[in-house]
């Protein structure tokens, strides 16, 4: 449940900040299936980090992808 709750957070606060477009951005970045396995990844990969660090450290691949992109 901890972990599951870990998870939902930090996925929570990514998509206030960056909406769903931002979520498949990170997707896309990552090269994972969708967003949910990628932010899944990222948390049980990370589990010293707190929720907000994950969230900004996610957040700044969200952003670079987003400034990668081609438009």
């Amino acid at each position: 449940r901890r972990r599951a709750g870990r998870i939902a957070r930090v996925r929570t606060a990514l998509s206030t900040r960056y909406g769903r477009y931002g979520l498949e951005r990170i997707a896309m970045a990552e090269g994972a299936a969708n967003a949910t396995k990628s932010i899944e990844e990222a948390v049980l990969a990370r589990p010293d980090l707190s929720v907000s660090r994950l969230a900004a450290v996610l957040g700044q691949r969200i952003e670079e992808a987003l400034a990668n992109r081609d438009v």
